[in-house]
């Protein structure tokens, strides 16, 4: 039975009619936020989130999670961060046997990475009908860079499921997020872009440890030459609040469709 939500809710500020709202993020580790700076953190501060993030999940995982989920009373909007995990799992998988290793144990625990178009396509409508088949207005992002080299694997596979992401993106009460677009015109200004794209399964752990020190974040950026991400995957500062303003721009525009019906 489909749930027909509210209609946002406003207040005043300042002269100002603000639009909030109850959000839902489904995605991966950069909606975890476990690893680098979370983009959650530059949200426009009126919204209420619920944050359902895991690291190393790929479509198919968050297709369960979902459907699995129970969202809070009055939640309006799903934002939607999948698919890096799809192209980046077989890419370092095939790396070394330590690879293989880290890639096996997410994928028994649920990570199945669906790295063929038109499946990922497949599962992705899939997502999406099962959303609005609950009343959910959509916001979707694509996937950002892996690696800072566009150049290098896995980038075109990724801008292929970014395509599949765009047409999918075209159904009505849905936004897109172009993060993808941005943060390729960012690193595309750059004379020479940093290949490093975490080289060994060890490097998050001790990526975790350089964290906490302090500018820990920011010295493994100057070291990596890395202008969006610590890592070539999970954001930095800077990339995080490129990620965070564009999605508060997004999910604007989803309440002014919302709210003008």
């Amino acid at each position: 039975m489909k749930r027909i939500l509210p209609l946002p809710f406003q207040t005043e500020r300042g002269g100002l009619i603000i639009l909030l709202a109850m959000i839902h993020i489904l995605g991966d580790s950069l909606t975890a936020g476990n690893l680098g700076i979370p983009y959650t953190g530059f949200l426009a501060p009126h919204y209420a989130v619920s944050i359902d993030g895991k690291d190393g999940d790929t479509l198919l995982g968050a297709l369960d999670r979902f459907q699995a989920h129970q969202e809070p009373k009055d939640t309006q909007i799903l934002v939607v961060e999948i698919g890096a995990n799809d192209v980046l799992l077989p890419h370092v998988g095939s790396r070394s046997s330590e690879w293989a290793q880290a890639v096996g144990a997410m994928i028994d625990s649920g990570s199945r990475p669906t790295p063929q178009p038109q499946q990922f396509a497949f599962f992705y409508k899939q997502l999406l009908n099962k959303a609005q088949e609950r009343g959910y207005q959509l916001v979707l992002l694509t996937i950002p860079p892996l690696g800072e080299n566009l150049a290098l694997p896995p980038n075109p596979q990724r801008m292929v499921l970014n395509h599949q992401i765009r047409i999918l993106s075209q159904r009505p009460n849905t936004v897109l997020v172009d993060v993808a677009l941005e943060f390729e015109k960012q690193l595309q200004r750059r004379e020479q872009a940093s290949d490093w794209l975490f080289p060994h399964p060890q490097d998050f752990i001790l990526d975790k440890r350089r964290m906490r020190r302090e500018g820990g974040t920011a010295k493994l950026c100057q070291e990596r030459q890395l202008l969006l991400t610590m890592d070539g995957a999970h954001l930095n500062e800077t990339g995080a609040k490129i990620m965070g303003n564009l999605l508060s721009e997004g999910i604007e525009k989803i309440l002014r469709i919302t709210s003008s019906h």
